[in-house]
């Protein structure tokens, strides 16, 4: 591939980006927004699979479907932090999401290289792959951990003294 092809490929990247930030709305709309959750790191880890099997230009578009995906949780994923935090502290959890992204991708490249290096394009593709997964997993046990259990009321009967009656009441 000629060098400006690369420019080509990540200008097309860029757009899936950018339909994929217009169209989250969308689809939280339409598929809700605790399946697009659970469903993007499926999308992004099956995706970076398949890229690294088919080693083919085609297998490029699933670079887009990625961009897509992670361009439509973004947006949702900011949204909540918006809606489920206080005004005292959102704007330090923004920058703390932020910095933790930044950090995470500054640590997983060199290392993902290291690994296409000495192994090959689609070993660093498992592994990013495989840490895809790692963290959905975790990822999904500490959204368990704070599903609301359903509260439990006592009827009146079970509050009353042994001897007065619910017509006493």
């Amino acid at each position: 591939m000629p060098i400006a092809g690369i420019g080509v490929l990540v200008m097309a990247v860029q757009l899936t980006n950018m339909i994929g930030s217009a169209w989250s709305d969308r689809v939280r709309a339409r598929f809700g927004e605790a399946r697009v959750l659970y469903t993007a790191p499926m999308v992004i880890g099956s995706s970076l699979i398949l890229l690294a099997v088919l080693q083919i230009v085609p297998a490029l578009l699933l670079i887009a479907v990625m961009g897509f995906v992670t361009a439509v949780v973004r947006p949702i994923l900011l949204s909540r932090i918006q809606d489920e935090l206080s005004d005292d502290i959102r704007a330090t959890m923004l920058s703390v999401q932020s910095l933790t992204f930044t950090l995470v991708a500054a640590m997983s490249q060199p290392s993902l290289g290291a690994i296409a290096d000495h192994w090959g394009l689609p070993a660093a593709y498992i592994a990013l792959a495989a840490s895809v997964s790692l963290l959905m997993v975790f990822l999904f046990a500490k959204s368990r951990q704070h599903c609301p259990q359903p509260v439990m009321v006592p009827c009146p009967a079970q509050v009353l003294e042994p001897h007065q009656h619910v017509a006493e009441l």
